[in-house]
Protein backbone atom coordinates (compact mmCIF):
# COMPACT_ATOMS: atom_id res chain seq x y z
CA UNK A 1 0.00 0.00 0.00
CA UNK A 2 1.46 3.34 -1.25
CA UNK A 3 2.01 6.24 1.50
CA UNK A 4 -0.86 8.11 0.62
CA UNK A 5 -4.71 9.16 1.57
CA UNK A 6 -5.82 8.25 -1.29
CA UNK A 7 -4.23 4.49 -1.25
CA UNK A 8 -5.64 4.41 2.37
CA UNK A 9 -9.34 5.25 1.25
CA UNK A 10 -9.24 3.14 -1.37
CA UNK A 11 -7.93 -0.14 0.84
CA UNK A 12 -10.94 0.68 3.58
CA UNK A 13 -13.43 1.07 0.69
CA UNK A 14 -12.44 -1.83 -1.47
CA UNK A 15 -11.31 -0.54 -4.08
CA UNK A 16 -8.22 -2.51 -4.89
CA UNK A 17 -7.98 -5.70 -5.67
CA UNK A 18 -4.87 -6.44 -3.52
CA UNK A 19 -7.19 -5.50 -0.88
CA UNK A 20 -10.10 -7.10 -1.47
CA UNK A 21 -10.64 -8.65 1.71
CA UNK A 22 -10.91 -5.10 3.03
CA UNK A 23 -14.17 -4.99 1.36
CA UNK A 24 -17.33 -3.10 3.22
CA UNK A 25 -18.65 -6.71 3.59
CA UNK A 26 -15.72 -8.25 4.63
CA UNK A 27 -15.03 -8.65 8.66
CA UNK A 28 -12.56 -10.02 10.99
CA UNK A 29 -11.43 -11.14 14.03
CA UNK A 30 -8.76 -8.98 14.05
CA UNK A 31 -6.66 -6.39 11.92
CA UNK A 32 -3.46 -5.16 12.17
CA UNK A 33 -1.95 -2.69 10.37
CA UNK A 34 1.83 -1.83 9.84
CA UNK A 35 3.69 1.19 9.83
CA UNK A 36 7.98 2.38 9.79
CA UNK A 37 8.70 4.55 12.70
CA UNK A 38 11.82 5.59 11.81
CA UNK A 39 12.58 7.82 14.83
CA UNK A 40 11.49 4.18 17.02
CA UNK A 41 13.75 1.53 18.69
CA UNK A 42 10.53 -0.85 20.03
CA UNK A 43 7.58 -2.82 18.40
CA UNK A 44 4.62 -0.06 19.43
CA UNK A 45 0.91 -0.45 19.87
CA UNK A 46 -0.92 2.74 19.17
CA UNK A 47 -4.16 3.14 21.32
CA UNK A 48 -6.08 5.87 19.64
CA UNK A 49 -6.04 7.30 16.21
CA UNK A 50 -6.70 11.29 16.12
CA UNK A 51 -9.10 12.95 13.99
CA UNK A 52 -6.47 15.81 12.51
CA UNK A 53 -4.02 14.93 9.43
CA UNK A 54 -0.91 17.07 9.17
CA UNK A 55 1.50 16.18 7.13
CA UNK A 56 5.29 17.61 7.31
CA UNK A 57 6.17 16.88 3.77
CA UNK A 58 3.49 15.80 0.86
CA UNK A 59 2.38 11.69 1.02
CA UNK A 60 3.56 9.55 -2.23
CA UNK A 61 0.37 11.62 -4.29
CA UNK A 62 1.10 15.09 -3.28
CA UNK A 63 -1.24 15.81 -0.80
CA UNK A 64 0.01 17.48 1.83
CA UNK A 65 -2.92 18.47 4.79
CA UNK A 66 -2.92 21.01 7.74
CA UNK A 67 -4.74 20.68 10.43
CA UNK A 68 -7.55 19.40 8.87
CA UNK A 69 -10.31 16.73 10.50
CA UNK A 70 -9.77 13.49 8.88
CA UNK A 71 -13.70 13.15 8.93
CA UNK A 72 -15.50 16.65 10.59
CA UNK A 73 -18.79 14.33 11.58
CA UNK A 74 -16.14 12.22 14.39
CA UNK A 75 -14.84 12.69 17.85
CA UNK A 76 -11.42 14.44 17.91
CA UNK A 77 -9.84 10.84 18.75
CA UNK A 78 -11.08 7.14 18.03
CA UNK A 79 -9.92 4.63 20.34
CA UNK A 80 -8.94 0.66 19.60
CA UNK A 81 -11.66 -1.57 21.93
CA UNK A 82 -8.14 -3.57 22.44
CA UNK A 83 -6.76 -3.33 25.97
CA UNK A 84 -3.40 -2.41 24.01
CA UNK A 85 -1.54 -2.27 28.09
CA UNK A 86 -2.66 -6.28 28.57
CA UNK A 87 -1.47 -6.71 25.11
CA UNK A 88 1.88 -5.06 25.97
CA UNK A 89 2.24 -7.16 29.38
CA UNK A 90 1.20 -10.50 27.69
CA UNK A 91 4.02 -10.13 25.28
CA UNK A 92 6.39 -8.77 27.87
CA UNK A 93 5.29 -12.06 30.26
CA UNK A 94 6.78 -14.01 26.67
CA UNK A 95 9.60 -12.60 26.63
CA UNK A 96 9.06 -10.29 24.06
CA UNK A 97 10.52 -6.40 25.88
CA UNK A 98 10.64 -4.89 23.21
CA UNK A 99 7.29 -3.55 23.15
CA UNK A 100 5.88 -0.48 23.82
CA UNK A 101 2.43 1.37 24.27
CA UNK A 102 1.69 4.78 22.58
CA UNK A 103 -1.18 7.55 22.37
CA UNK A 104 0.48 9.52 19.31
CA UNK A 105 0.80 7.85 15.95
CA UNK A 106 1.28 11.24 14.69
CA UNK A 107 -0.44 13.12 12.39
CA UNK A 108 0.80 11.86 8.74
CA UNK A 109 -0.69 8.63 7.19
CA UNK A 110 -0.72 6.22 9.65
CA UNK A 111 -2.85 8.26 11.65
CA UNK A 112 -4.72 8.60 8.74
CA UNK A 113 -5.23 5.33 7.84
CA UNK A 114 -5.97 4.18 11.91
CA UNK A 115 -8.51 6.60 12.05
CA UNK A 116 -10.36 5.74 8.95
CA UNK A 117 -9.88 2.11 9.77
CA UNK A 118 -11.20 2.24 13.21
CA UNK A 119 -14.22 4.15 11.65
CA UNK A 120 -14.94 1.68 9.13
CA UNK A 121 -14.88 -1.13 12.35
CA UNK A 122 -14.04 -3.97 9.86
CA UNK A 123 -12.97 -5.98 13.22
CA UNK A 124 -13.64 -4.79 17.07
CA UNK A 125 -9.69 -5.77 17.34
CA UNK A 126 -8.20 -3.48 15.64
CA UNK A 127 -4.88 -1.81 16.28
CA UNK A 128 -1.76 0.16 14.40
CA UNK A 129 1.55 -1.10 15.34
CA UNK A 130 4.56 0.87 14.73
CA UNK A 131 7.83 -0.99 13.60
CA UNK A 132 11.22 0.40 13.94
CA UNK A 133 14.20 0.49 11.43
CA UNK A 134 15.94 -2.69 11.26
CA UNK A 135 18.95 -1.60 12.19
CA UNK A 136 17.73 -0.58 15.35
CA UNK A 137 15.83 -3.63 15.60
CA UNK A 138 16.20 -6.53 13.81
CA UNK A 139 13.97 -8.39 11.32
CA UNK A 140 14.00 -11.95 13.00
CA UNK A 141 13.23 -10.14 16.67
CA UNK A 142 10.44 -7.81 15.03
CA UNK A 143 8.67 -11.04 13.22
CA UNK A 144 8.73 -12.87 16.13
CA UNK A 145 6.85 -10.20 18.42
CA UNK A 146 4.06 -9.35 15.11
CA UNK A 147 3.29 -13.14 15.46
CA UNK A 148 2.85 -13.26 19.35
CA UNK A 149 0.78 -10.47 18.71
CA UNK A 150 -1.26 -11.65 16.18
CA UNK A 151 -1.85 -14.62 18.27
CA UNK A 152 -2.65 -12.61 21.39
CA UNK A 153 -5.11 -10.89 19.65
CA UNK A 154 -7.15 -14.04 17.83
CA UNK A 155 -6.59 -15.15 21.33
CA UNK A 156 -8.45 -12.18 22.36
CA UNK A 157 -11.13 -12.23 19.66
CA UNK A 158 -11.58 -15.85 20.13
CA UNK A 159 -12.51 -15.54 24.40
CA UNK A 160 -13.90 -12.27 24.38
CA UNK A 161 -10.91 -10.38 25.92
CA UNK A 162 -9.31 -8.13 26.63
CA UNK A 163 -11.07 -5.41 25.01
CA UNK A 164 -10.29 -1.64 26.21
CA UNK A 165 -14.22 -0.25 27.84
CA UNK A 166 -12.75 3.36 27.91
CA UNK A 167 -13.22 3.17 24.10
CA UNK A 168 -16.02 5.82 24.14
CA UNK A 169 -16.92 5.87 20.34
CA UNK A 170 -17.43 1.98 20.48
CA UNK A 171 -20.41 1.07 22.92
CA UNK A 172 -21.31 -2.81 22.82
CA UNK A 173 -23.01 -4.40 20.37
CA UNK A 174 -25.02 -7.38 20.91
CA UNK A 175 -23.19 -10.43 20.17
CA UNK A 176 -22.53 -11.52 16.42
CA UNK A 177 -21.93 -15.32 15.50
CA UNK A 178 -18.73 -15.08 13.87
CA UNK A 179 -16.70 -17.70 11.86
CA UNK A 180 -15.20 -20.86 13.34
CA UNK A 181 -11.64 -19.97 11.64
CA UNK A 182 -10.08 -17.35 13.12
CA UNK A 183 -8.55 -14.61 10.00
CA UNK A 184 -6.47 -11.60 10.43
CA UNK A 185 -5.70 -8.54 7.73
CA UNK A 186 -2.21 -7.43 8.37
CA UNK A 187 -1.33 -4.72 5.82
CA UNK A 188 0.39 -1.18 5.45
CA UNK A 189 3.37 0.34 4.67
CA UNK A 190 3.65 4.24 5.89
CA UNK A 191 5.69 5.81 8.13
CA UNK A 192 4.99 7.80 11.54
CA UNK A 193 7.99 10.81 11.27
CA UNK A 194 8.80 10.56 7.31
CA UNK A 195 10.60 12.65 5.03
CA UNK A 196 10.09 11.67 0.72
CA UNK A 197 14.32 10.11 0.91
CA UNK A 198 12.50 7.62 3.73
CA UNK A 199 9.27 6.19 1.45
CA UNK A 200 11.74 3.86 -0.55
CA UNK A 201 13.55 2.30 2.57
CA UNK A 202 10.08 2.31 4.46
CA UNK A 203 8.05 0.37 1.45
CA UNK A 204 10.81 -2.59 1.48
CA UNK A 205 10.84 -2.85 5.14
CA UNK A 206 6.88 -3.09 5.40
CA UNK A 207 6.69 -5.46 2.44
CA UNK A 208 9.20 -7.74 3.70
CA UNK A 209 7.61 -7.79 7.33
CA UNK A 210 3.70 -8.17 6.08
CA UNK A 211 5.16 -10.85 3.42
CA UNK A 212 6.78 -13.06 5.78
CA UNK A 213 3.45 -12.80 8.20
Amino acid sequence: LEVSMAACDAAIEGGQADLSTMSADSSFEACVHLGLATDAVNVTLERCAHNETTFRCPDERGAQPSTTPIDPTRPTELRTRLDVDALASSLRARGFDRVAVSDDPGRFVCNYLYFRSLAARRSDKTLFVHVPPFDRLDQATQLATLEALREEMLLAAADGGPTDSAAADHPPEQDQQQSHEPKAAVHLRSNHDADEAAFSRDASQGSSLVEAL
